[in-house]
């Protein structure tokens, strides 16, 4: 929930997440009658590495979850005869009888087998699991198995999907713009292999950018979110690409009517790769509405965007990974006789990314990022030609770290510093008129711990420290969340944040010329097209 609060609250507020941090420094301390256990959970037939799946020892309230790198630690643990299990919805739990002893470090890797069918009465049963992180406040994951499994509107599409999830909605059905819980588009960070992307659509915001067969895990935070994040008001959507099949070589080719998409994946000498395009198949259909004289159809248009991942393996606590996204749309619209207009767009990503296991407690990243989006109308208006340019570059470097100090605290935190540059010109008659350039440092810097002192409650609390040079913004960004589970069926959460966001974006709707087009698809295609 967003509550503007007076000053002395926001103090107020930010001791009580300094005194729940100091306590959680203050229990962080060697245990030697106790051990640890760690690894790394993937699919045992692909090895992507598996997001929240949860570890525990059986008939102990000792577990966790797995973070972004499939990677999990278990601390403070009694020495005895245990039995590991971990599980992931969609996979067959795995179960492991492990020995720990004084002061041992045991190193624990899972795959886990996706689940079968069987023939015959099929019994549908869950269990509340004690450490599935997904119930966080404010917080939803979806896989993009179940994004190509839900019915869509003639291609499947990741944030059409997100659009089903409750405090969700889109602006209109011909849009993949994401409101989440009332705000607005540009009030939610968006991230690809923490890597921030702007504007992320293609045919004029009816498809994400995001192609579903290269995506691996979505998380979306409704609210709440942790102080990793900053730079937005409300919300973040966070996305990883698969990591490559680390098995044998596969791909899958899929044809619609208006995108096709294509992947290829498999091992390597030192690790794995993915690659993955997709490209519209629009010429046929322009074809049939030219035939049937619908106005405003474009000469030509296409989008087409390719992802790629490689990882290295560097040793078995040393992971380096290089990804990339490129995506364009380009369109040609002649609108009278002796007048048209030519229109590209699009989004380049990079990120370079290194996790380390210092420990079986300890575990670190290292990420560098660059990003770009570009907008280029030109209109020729009676052989006078009108252009613009806008480009926004952002260039940035992270290092995290997660420490599980005990059984009972998780500590995170880490520093996220970068430069973002925004640049607009404008030309008319090949003079040019307009040439802005902003351009922006900023940082951040974060500390959050994760706090259980029994087993019904669930307390994290954690600051984030923002800077924007642009206006010389120095901002406190206290954070806190509760959960308590009453019951099987009752779980009580609350959460409080202060968010500042120093961008806005501002849209034109100087084109619309494929609005025509939108609303005669419906004519054409009445059982596929949204209500």
């Amino acid at each position: 929930m967003k509550v503007a609060f007076r000053k002395n609250q926001a103090v107020n507020a930010s001791r009580l997440v300094c005194t729940i941090l100091v306590i959680g420094l203050v229990t962080v301390s060697a245990h030697a009658q106790t051990g640890s256990i760690s690894g790394v959970v993937r699919d045992a037939g692909s090895g992507e590495t598996l997001i929240l799946a949860n570890v525990i020892l059986q008939n102990t309230t000792v577990g966790a979850a797995t973070n972004t790198a499939g990677f999990y630690s278990l601390v403070d643990i009694a020495p005895g005869s245990y039995v590991l299990v971990c599980s992931y919805i969609g996979y067959s739990p795995a179960t492991l009888e492990v020995n720990v002893e004084d002061g041992s470090r045991l190193r624990v890797d899972i795959q886990l087998q996706p689940g079968g069918l069987s023939v015959g009465e099929i019994v549908v049963s869950a269990e509340r699991d004690l450490y599935d992180d997904a119930r966080r406040v404010g917080v939803a994951q979806m896989k993009t198995d179940l994004v190509r499994r839900i019915p869509s509107v003639l291609e499947a599409d990741v944030f059409r999907s997100l659009q089903l999830l409750p405090g969700i909605k889109a602006a209109s059905d011909y849009s993949s713009g994401l409101y989440i819980r009332g705000g607005s588009p540009d009030q939610t960070l968006i991230l690809l292999d923490r890597t921030t992307v702007y504007n992320p659509s293609h045919f004029f915001g009816f498809f994400s950018t995001f192609n579903p067969d290269a995506v691996k895990d979505v998380q979306v935070y409704r609210g709440a979110y942790p102080a990793r994040y900053g730079g937005r008001l409300g919300s973040v959507v966070d996305i990883y690409n698969k990591d490559g099949n680390r098995n044998r070589t596969a791909g899958r080719v899929s044809l619609g009517l208006l995108a096709s998409r294509a992947i290829v994946e498999g091992p390597y000498k030192w690790g794995s790769w993915m690659l993955a395009v997709r490209r519209s198949t629009l010429e046929p259909l322009l074809s049939v509405l030219k035939k049937q004289d619908v106005e405003g159809v474009p000469e030509s248009f296409y989008f087409v965007d390719a992802n790629g991942k490689l990882n290295i393996d560097a040793s078995p606590d040393d992971q380096v990974s290089l990804t990339f996204y490129a995506g364009r749309d380009d369109l040609r619209l002649p609108f009278l006789e002796d007048a048209g207009a030519d229109l590209s767009y699009g989004n380049r990503t990079f990120s370079a990314n290194w996790t380390h296991i210092s420990s079986s407690s300890l575990f670190s990243t290292v990420t560098l990022t660059a990003s770009r989006y570009f907008s280029e109308p030109r209109f020729v208006i009676g052989g006078t030609e009108i252009g613009r340019r806008n480009d926004v570059y952002d260039v940035s470097a992270q290092a995290g770290f997660e420490f599980a100090a005990s059984d009972h605290h998780i500590l995170t935190g880490g520093v996220w510093g970068g430069v973002f540059t925004f640049r607009l010109r404008d030309s008319f008659d090949n003079q040019e008129t307009l040439n802005e350039r902003t351009q922006s440092p900023y940082g951040g810097l974060y500390v959050e711990d994760m706090f259980r002192p029994s087993v019904p409650w669930t307390i994290r609390a954690g600051f984030r420290l923002s800077y924007f040079d642009e206006g010389r913004y120095l901002r406190l960004e206290p954070r806190v969340s509760l959960e308590r589970t009453v019951s099987d069926r009752v779980t009580v959460r609350a959460g409080y944040g202060r968010y500042y966001q120093f961008l806005t974006l501002v849209t034109s709707e100087l084109f619309t010329g494929m609005r025509p087009v939108l609303a005669n698809l419906s004519s054409l295609f009445p059982e596929t097209m949204p209500k």
